[in-house]
């Protein structure tokens, strides 16, 4: 008799990712985006893409992959 093994996935991300961590950093394009726009939309604000020398990017919870990834978003 053969034996075949299945991996769950969704059962390994359930106990490896508690946090759902793996879709905060999936959704973070649409969090960029969606704070780009909310930005642009902004009355008597008026800037381009280009005068900027820096970007802060601030959060809380001890992680500083928001920031790794603008930063690695921004080298590209």
């Amino acid at each position: 008799m053969e034996s075949t093994t299945t991996f769950d996935l969704a059962a390994a991300l359930d106990r490896l990712d508690p946090d759902d961590m793996l879709g905060a950093v999936c959704a973070f394009p649409d969090h960029f985006r969606e704070g780009w726009t909310r930005a642009a939309s902004v009355e008597g604000l008026s800037w381009s893409a280009t005068d900027f020398d820096a970007v802060v990017v601030c959060g809380m919870g001890g992680s500083a992959i928001g920031g790794d990834i603008t930063r690695t978003y921004c080298e590209a």
